[in-house]
């Protein structure tokens, strides 16, 4: 059993308030790095990662109606803290609110306080709070992080919901014949961009039966992270054929042609009335 204890944003919220909401996103960071260090180079498999507690952070100073002072019948207290206040048994603060302690007789009773209110103590350090009851400060994460190796037969079985792929870009209603030199297609993202799957540019461009280029080519970057597929299209984009003569009985091909080279060919007609001569004039 690997223990680590990662105390970034704790530290942070007692030294410096201000740097604790950017520390968050470098605490996700380094525990990231950490979850690596433990499956590469420890060969762990099965990694938990949680949190003692949660807080409440703001940038903004807290109004003066949200700090509460302590009243003098509050001496008997045993411990207190800025959103909570632990009392010997037979005191009832009115403004503040009772929560269940410890089970049995034990002499004391626990308050805390309503809302973002927290107690007036001197120092700083009314910016980054815990030690309440809101949901922020008592609800912690259980991420439950299963590592599979690439030679495990159920990574081998469901790699396709594992491996980070490029989301597919498809022809949208596709036609069956091209009737001119210069035209549009319109084409559409099918996955959004989001979780395993990740943004993608894909190559366009129309060849013959031989694979040899008869148009431009065109570069269409799928990156659209919409769940609507409406607002995943790409319409109109723009082709110009080669000028020379083209066979309205052979089959021509659009080329869709992802970054690493692997190319899906979608078959064409193209049966233009006016094709160029061999003297290269239009017939």
């Amino acid at each position: 059993v690997v223990y680590i204890y990662h105390n970034t944003i704790d530290h942070l919220g007692h030294a410096d308030e201000m740097a604790v909401l950017p520390g968050c996103d470098r605490a996700v960071t380094e525990i990231k790095n950490l979850i690596k260090m433990i499956t590469n180079e420890w060969n762990g498999v099965h990694v938990l990662v949680t949190a003692d507690h949660g807080f409440l952070s703001t940038y903004s100073p807290l109004l003066e109606d949200e700090k509460l002072d302590r009243l003098e019948e509050d001496e008997r207290d045993v411990e207190y803290g800025r959103r909570y206040m632990i009392l010997k048994e037979g005191t009832d603060p009115d403004y503040m609110m009772p929560v269940r302690f410890l089970s049995g007789h034990t002499g004391m009773e626990a308050f805390a306080t309503h809302g973002t209110v927290c107690l007036k103590m001197r120092g700083a350090g009314m910016k980054f709070v815990h030690g309440g009851i809101s949901l922020q400060e008592l609800v912690v994460p259980l991420l439950d992080y299963h590592f599979l190796r690439n030679q495990s037969k159920e990574y081998q079985d469901n790699r396709y919901k594992y491996d980070t792929l490029p989301v597919t870009l498809d022809l949208l209603s596709p036609p069956k014949k091209i009737s001119n030199m210069i035209f549009t297609l319109n084409f559409y993202q099918k996955e959004a961009v989001g979780g395993n799957r990740r943004a993608a540019v894909y190559t366009l461009y129309f060849t013959d039966s031989t694979g040899e280029l008869v148009s431009d080519g065109h570069h269409v970057t799928a990156d659209r992270k919409s769940s609507n597929i409406q607002e995943r299209r790409f319409e109109r984009i723009p082709f110009n054929l080669k000028s020379q003569k083209y066979d309205g009985k052979e089959t021509y091909y659009l080329v869709i042609q992802d970054e690493e080279g692997k190319a899906r060919r979608i078959p064409f007609t193209i049966d233009i009335p006016f094709a160029m001569d061999d003297f290269d004039f239009f017939a």
